[in-house]
């Protein structure tokens, strides 16, 4: 195979979020009644006249800008002839030689370092989602244009039909729609309703909140996850730390990092900011908040109700503290001694001790420095 050049192209159609279909006035609604979201102009009815959804083209722009595409001032539609159950039509409305957009780029992670993958265009159509694999393999045979379909339990790809070339769908100018005229004032409207796009949005994240590559990265995954975060970063004042529990504590308990589950996770972001409010003010320890995190995970309850009514308060009074470490000394003797001995270990083993008598509400900071002090004295 070192004599051959592995190409791959990627045909992807993907779902408009309009209300209505792209060339008439029904609903763009799944899993209706069959032939009730239809009308004469779907249908393909003798004096019926499609028209074209202003939204959906918004939309198809605002796809081309985030690539990186050069928008075409004129564009057209055209008809495209097959015959499958999924047009009743016999025909799609389509774009072919004069597309709404071209020429874009996408760059990806890949490697050692970030890679571009060429765009050739992006047009608009009246078709169904679907995400087509193409591929052909080498048996010393002629090399056949295929669509092909994966099947997961061999584990193999399955020829579905032969694909057609250009010329077998009779492309010609769609003769009941005008030519579109996008002109430049429209496009740069459209422009500025563009939300973040995540390769800025990850810059933006390393410079504005000093977190790594890696945790922009992730925290940019999906649009929901970096509001998230952004929220909780503003409310809270600490982005290092809010990244951190985001990523290593509310990324383990969500069932997905996908736009939904973010949206309906129990704990809001201002929740979470009051957690290491908590936190920061020494009212509980580091310990005790991943217990009281996965409380308000389950309950949707504040960190402040589950501390006060389950009394997980922090142990800061130095008397109350101060008895404690009388005590792990009084029954530790021979790690004492060996503490003396210049074992510094010997102290996080005493700390640890103050914390598991204290059921880890022990402030862990007083505890070193009570420590510390009383050694030298037993």
């Amino acid at each position: 195979m070192n004599n051959y050049e592995t190409i791959i192209g990627l045909e992807v159609h993907a779902q408009l979020s309009t209300v209505t279909k792209m060339f008439c006035g029904c609903r763009a609604v799944f899993g209706a009644a069959p032939n009730t979201a239809t009308c004469p102009v779907c249908q393909g009815m003798p004096g019926s006249l499609p028209f074209i959804n202003r939204r959906a083209v918004e939309f198809g722009i605002m796809t081309a800008l985030a690539i990186g595409c050069e928008i075409n001032a004129h564009n057209r539609f055209a008809r495209k002839h097959y015959y499958y159950p999924d047009m009743p039509k016999n025909y799609q409305i389509s774009q072919y030689e004069e597309p709404l957009a071209e020429h874009g780029r996408l760059i990806v992670d890949a490697g050692p370092g970030p890679r571009e993958i060429g765009i050739q265009r992006v047009h608009l159509e009246e078709d169904v989602g679907k995400l087509l694999h193409e591929g052909a393999l080498e048996t010393n045979e002629r090399i056949v244009q295929e669509t092909r379909l994966w099947d997961p339990d061999r584990m193999v790809t399955v020829s579905m039909r032969s694909k057609e070339f250009a010329h077998d769908y009779r492309y010609f100018p769609e003769p009941d729609l005008p030519p579109l005229d996008v002109q430049p004032a429209w496009v740069e409207e459209v422009r500025a309703r563009l939300p973040e796009l995540p390769e800025a949005r990850r810059a933006r994240f390393q410079a504005d909140y000093a977190l790594s590559v890696y945790e922009a990265d992730l925290l940019t995954q999906g649009r929901s996850l970096a509001d998230y975060f952004e929220a909780a970063a503003r409310a809270a004042g600490k982005p290092k730390s809010v990244a951190n529990w985001v990523l290593n504590e509310l990324l383990r308990e969500l069932p997905a990092a996908a736009d939904r589950a973010i949206e309906d996770c129990p704990i809001p972001p201002a929740n979470l900011a009051g957690l290491l409010a908590l936190i920061d003010d020494g009212t509980i320890s580091g310990k005790i908040a991943k217990d009281v995190f996965e409380k308000m995970y389950r309950s949707g309850d504040t960190a402040q109700a589950i501390v006060s009514r389950e009394g997980l308060t922090q142990v800061a009074d130095e008397g109350a503290l101060g008895a404690a470490v009388d005590r792990v000394l009084g029954e530790h003797a021979k790690v004492v001694e060996d503490y003396r001995a210049g074992k510094k270990a010997a102290l996080g083993f005493l700390v640890g001790q103050v914390m598991k008598a204290t059921q880890g509400k022990a402030n862990p900071a007083l505890a070193n420095r009570l420590l510390i002090e009383k050694l030298p004295k037993v």
